[in-house]
């Protein structure tokens, strides 16, 4: 499978300029394999980066019907009230057709089991071309399960997936009650020690080894969440119980 990279290039821009944003959507590019990703009633696999400029990509193969695809709960992410808007680059392979329409659904579950499908944007691909997938949402009332999800090829073709991106424009109106707003800088530590200093007379350096997954317990009370990074500040030649790592937070 060959997919064309050159057919919609707006794939890469526009997940630059989003995956620092708040991203209701976790593990958004696959970095992690399928890790909170779950196949319906289909099978899926992640394709390592080298399909487009780096990224990685998921196929998603053996497809009985056209509604078969990835799916994430993104329950404890939204809010009724708020208007979400949704990006995702996509693909189709092996379809006999000139082009297939690619679908973006929310699944909404209620209590009594009953279920409501809510379509929130659709584009129409070419047969192994990456494009961009645009669209909006907003729930009026809040059900039990919130489940995103893509779909649209007929059965027997793969549907592809580089990211996808569901965001809320209005920051103010869907800060994460359980997270907040973070204003520490570099956080997992990905930059090294940049925005941190020793606060004191004592040596600090970042080191890789600590765990990847959070805790049972935390994951009880936070739900789903990145993978950590692994990496930690380690603090040496300390002579009071206060020195330690350090950030500047007045001005924000």
């Amino acid at each position: 499978m060959l997919i064309n990279h050159t057919c919609n290039d707006s794939c890469q821009s526009s997940k630059e300029d989003e995956k620092n944003t708040g991203n209701t959507i976790l593990n958004h590019d696959f970095s992690y394999g399928l890790y909170l990703w779950n196949p319906n009633c289909c099978e899926a696999f992640v394709v390592p980066a080298g399909y487009h400029k780096g990224l990685a990509a998921a196929i998603v193969t053996n497809r009985k019907e056209c509604w078969h695809g990835l799916e994430q709960d993104i329950t404890s992410k939204v809010s009724e009230g708020s208007t979400y808007t949704v990006s995702a680059c996509v693909g189709a392979s092996g379809t006999s057709q000139g082009s297939v329409e690619v679908l973006a659904t929310l699944k909404l579950v209620h209590e009594n089991s009953q279920m409501k499908f809510i379509f929130n944007g659709k584009k129409s691909v070419s047969n192994e071309c990456w494009d961009m997938l645009e669209g909006s949402f907003s729930l009026s009332t809040m059900p039990d399960q919130v489940i995103f999800f893509l779909e649209g090829p007929p059965a027997g073709t793969d549907l592809l997936m580089k990211s996808v991106v569901i965001s809320c424009p209005s920051s103010s109106a869907c800060d994460d009650a359980d997270f907040g707003v973070n204003i520490i800088t570099n956080t997992s530590l990905n930059y090294g020690t940049n925005g941190w200093f020793p606060f004191g007379n004592c040596t600090m350096s970042v080191q890789t080894g600590s765990p990847l997954m959070m805790p049972p317990m935390a994951r009880d009370s936070l739900g789903a969440h990145e993978p950590l990074s692994g990496r930690y500040i380690l603090v040496t030649n300390r002579t009071q119980n206060w020195m330690g790592p350090a950030q500047m937070i007045t001005e924000k």
